[in-house]
């Protein structure tokens, strides 16, 4: 390996030192002169096994852009489209001209710090770093970087945000005000059955046995960036399940199918017959955010004391909430949310009726000693 020369200490307090690849005069600039050292060890080690000058000049752009389209192989359309705008509105605009063999972590502090100061969400602020984050941990397995500059960052965190849940009136005027709607049941199944957003856009009348009331739950609605939306796997493992449905969420779907058998007549050949309980009026998936801004939000302002911001999600926990209180086991909850038990009971805890008293009682019933009185004859 080529002598190395001794960096020079800038007046910002960092150190650069001066090498080149292939010709190509190149600066390595840290904020310690061994950082320095250990950078020009690895571009050397690198230039041994290929490097050449142009890989010295490719910038966070250009290996965000490429990254991000190897990904698509290999990754779910909605997360390939969701960290897509993280690289093009916020990762690009902020670090996009910097040399990627340059970028540090006080590139990444200032980054977090200008994005904050932009009035950016700690939501979006956590997107973001999360996406950079993995790119150039791929970066630094691929040895195109020393070490990932988003190692020793604190990740942004986003302030705790107590859920809301509607009380029984509250849920009683939602579904009052949703009656005779076209997505009655639709909103029915959010708010009592606690169905998540896409689960329930993607629920086939195949899915529904009439003969038992139950339903079964086995995908989902996916929006994806170029195809619209399209079906796709659940969630997670525990997302798939079949449970039954009570009479009146089997009523307001039975009058759901006779409401669209008239849709279908009135469409004609303009009728797409994908055979999806909730859809537009020839058939075809409803758009989640047609659904939210046209649908939804006009129901809260209809419904008396319910939030206008609420969201269906806040409907998922009203659902849970309220099958919790009402004394239903967790292991039955679990199943109508498609929920991981240990994260229910962490997550609604409070929730749960307090049996501590009958416990007890059962655990010292077994071992109880019955206290005889004798008497002599």
């Amino acid at each position: 390996m080529a002598r190395r020369a001794k960096p020079t200490k800038l007046p910002s307090g960092k150190y650069r030192l001066q090498t080149s690849v292939d010709g190509q005069r190149i600066s390595i600039t840290r904020r310690t002169m061994r950082e320095c050292y250990g950078e020009y060890d690895r571009i050397k080690s690198l230039e041994a096994a290929g490097l050449r000058s142009d890989g010295l000049r490719l910038t966070v752009a250009d290996y965000m852009q490429s990254w991000s389209a190897s990904r698509k192989r290999s990754v779910r359309d909605t997360t390939w489209a969701r960290d897509d705008v993280e690289i093009r509105l916020r990762i690009i605009p902020g670090l996009g001209d910097m040399r990627l063999l340059d970028i540090s972590p006080d590139d990444v502090d200032a980054w977090l710090s200008d994005m904050q100061e932009a009035g950016e969400s700690a939501h979006s602020q956590e997107k973001a770093y999360e996406v950079l984050s993995k790119a150039m941990s791929d970066a630094e397995a691929a040895g195109k970087i020393g070490k990932n500059p988003c190692s020793g960052i604190a990740k942004p965190k986003r302030p705790h945000v107590e859920k809301r849940a509607l009380d029984t009136e509250q849920t009683r005027a939602l579904l009052a005000a949703g009656r005779g709607h076209r997505l009655e049941a639709l909103f029915y199944l959010y708010a009592i059955y606690g169905q998540r957003e896409m689960e329930a856009l993607g629920l086939c009348w195949s899915d529904i046995d009439w003969a038992t009331g139950y339903v079964n739950i086995h995908r989902q609605l996916k929006r994806t960036w170029n195809r619209g939306e399209v079906w796709g796997p659940v969630k997670n493992r525990w997302g798939r399940r079949r449970y039954q449905l009570g009479s009146e969420a089997l009523r307001l779907l039975s009058e759901r199918y006779t409401a669209q058998a008239e849709e279908r007549a009135a469409a004609g050949a303009n009728w797409r017959d994908l055979g999806l309980i909730f859809t537009t009026f020839i058939g075809t998936p409803l758009n989640y955010h047609n659904v939210l801004d046209r649908e939804y939000r006009p129901l809260l302002k209809r419904a008396s004391g319910v939030p206008d911001d609420l969201t269906i999600h806040e409907l998922r926990h009203t659902a849970a909430s309220a099958m919790l209180r009402n004394g239903m086991a967790v292991s039955k909850v679990a199943v109508i949310l498609g929920h991981d038990p240990a994260v229910l009971m962490r997550t609604y805890a409070h929730l749960i009726p307090d049996d501590y008293d009958l416990a007890a009682q059962m655990i010292e019933e077994p071992t109880r000693v019955i206290e005889v009185e004798w008497s002599e004859k």
